[in-house]
């Protein structure tokens, strides 16, 4: 194209490159089971971590809670998942709380849905300021809200 149109190619770069405008080429690399994502930025010619990589439960958007909920709960972090419960709840909850709802006599129900909601993380989660939604399976829903700054799971299931 830029071959067949080369005024328009230069009139693109001029414009990109005009009042001393910068352009940030980024990309995301997604892998593993919950689908995480690792921001990159290219600058210098060279693809740089545009996150904190050790950052293993992030909370910055909804979809980030849920799978750092996910791995909390695959790794049996319960403390971890308690970050994860509004504060009106986790005031009167333990980790050893939390670790019976999801190894009690509930575990096989709970296992079942967190194996659905795992397959279901690139649902569309609706964004309405402090709140979100994400609707999986044929009934299922999490809600989300922002509470100090981070989001948390509201409802899971």
């Amino acid at each position: 194209m830029v071959e067949r149109k080369p005024d328009d190619a230069k009139g693109t770069a001029e414009h990109l490159v005009a009042d001393g405008r910068r352009v940030d080429v980024t990309a995301k690399i997604v892998y593993g089971e919950l689908a995480d994502e690792l921001p990159l930025i290219m600058e210098g010619g060279e693809w740089l971590i545009d996150a904190d990589p050790l950052n293993f439960y992030p909370q910055d958007t909804p979809t980030n809670a849920l799978r750092s909920l996910l791995r909390a709960v695959a790794l049996k972090r319960y403390d971890v998942v308690l970050c994860f419960v509004p504060r009106e709840y986790r005031e009167h909850m333990t980790a050893e709380d939390v670790m019976a709802e999801f190894e009690g006599e509930r575990r096989e129900e709970n296992e079942r849905i967190l194996r659905l909601l795992s397959a279901n993380l690139r649902a569309v989660v609706e964004q309405q300021g402090d709140s979100a939604r994400m609707v999986f399976g044929d009934r299922y829903e999490v809600k989300f809200k922002r509470e100090g700054g981070v989001w948390i799971i509201e409802k899971l299931f």
